[in-house]
């Protein structure tokens, strides 16, 4: 069963909008009287309280979501626990997973899979780590500074001519980054989200496979209906301001080429990670396409095939203009990168455009 496309689903909740109102109070009347397998997210986190949580973070958080209340007020803490973010444990307000994992001081005591690690790849081949083991919600802010910080240091001295990497703009990466973190798999031990910077591309990791009944042909596609798979990080992450609930990622990813003229990004799979790769430029895409399929085309061809790169939706016709060939080449081109399978063909006729895969 496939989801319906994200452009119905706000209508589709809307005309329904009664009926799964009843929908929502059946299932947790039947939570309530079915025992379940514990959630660690949604647990009560007994072996912490309410200081466990890193007031910094506490304070964007009430400033971003425009919360009245003080900090260290009942009022503040009922909020948290009427979102879930903490829970009434006898007399006591402890810190749910969740809670831990946004705005805890030290998140790894309770998840070891918490956090992200990133890693940036000097144009010589050396390498410096940077971990990010503190509050959820503080690592985008940190990771910014970082990342500005080190952007200069991605130049090549290797020739006689410096060569710059074109930078990667900041809230793509930050879109890129937030989205790994919300969504991946915290059951997953071991595995951390990761984050490596090179000249070439940009790598994120995040533990997991797409969350059914969503695909990872869709996830290619960029065409996944919206669906989180831990929606109260997601909605808190909403509220501050650092991600959008709604046509998350996807339409940001298929705008890259036309807005920032960069290639389009790629996702991929190889257990336990869910991998989105940024390009810096057309030409660093070509190095994850398989040998065995670029020894196959010519200059012309490669050339025709950086275009794609750099539109990710094509006609025959925007084909023949960008590199100056003829109709039957361009044809035969296209013919050639289809059977490669890098590209696909979507309508007929005169409709007839042409996608990158």
């Amino acid at each position: 069963v496939n989801m319906f496309d994200r452009d119905l689903q706000n209508e589709i909740k809307e005309f329904n909008h009664e009926f799964l109102r009843g929908a929502w109070q059946r299932a947790k009347d039947a939570k309530e009287s079915i025992p379940l397998a514990v959630n660690r997210l949604t647990e009560s986190m007994s072996s912490s309280d309410i200081g466990n949580l890193d007031q910094e973070s506490l304070k964007s958080f009430k400033t971003m979501a425009r919360i009245d209340a003080e900090i260290d007020s009942e009022e503040f803490k009922t909020i948290l626990v009427r979102l879930g973010l903490c829970s009434l444990v006898g007399n006591k307000i402890v810190p749910t997973g969740n809670g831990i994992l946004l705005f805890g001081k030290n998140p790894r005591l309770a998840f070891n899979n918490a956090g992200l690690m990133a890693k940036l790849i000097y144009p010589d081949g050396n390498a410096e780590n940077k971990a990010f083991n503190g509050p959820m919600v503080l690592i985008s802010k940190e990771l910014e500074k970082w990342y500005t910080d080190k952007l200069p240091y991605l130049i090549d001295r290797s020739g006689a001519e410096r060569k710059y990497s074109n930078p990667i703009p900041y809230e793509i990466v930050r879109e890129a980054v937030v989205n790994a973190l919300v969504h991946r798999d915290y059951s997953i031990e071991g595995a951390k989200c990761q984050l490596e910077i090179s000249i070439d591309k940009i790598v994120v990791k995040s533990p997991g496979k797409p969350i059914e009944p969503i695909t990872l042909d869709q996830m290619k596609d960029f065409s996944a209906p919206q669906l989180s798979r831990n929606p109260l990080l997601h909605y808190v992450f909403n509220i501050m301001e650092l991600a959008e609930e709604s046509n998350f990622g996807m339409d940001t990813w298929k705008a890259i080429p036309s807005k920032y003229g960069l290639p389009l990004p790629k996702y991929s799979y190889k257990a336990p990670n869910l991998i989105f790769t940024l390009y810096s430029s057309v030409e660093s895409s070509i190095i994850d396409v398989p040998e065995d399929k670029l020894g196959f085309l010519s200059k012309k061809e490669l050339k025709g095939w950086q275009f794609i790169v750099s539109q990710r939706t094509i006609t025959r016709e925007d084909y023949q203009k960008a590199i100056s060939v003829d109709e039957r080449t361009a044809q035969r081109h296209i013919k050639k990168l289809l059977k490669l399978d890098l590209i696909k063909q979507e309508g007929q006729g005169p409709s007839t455009k042409y996608i990158l895969v």
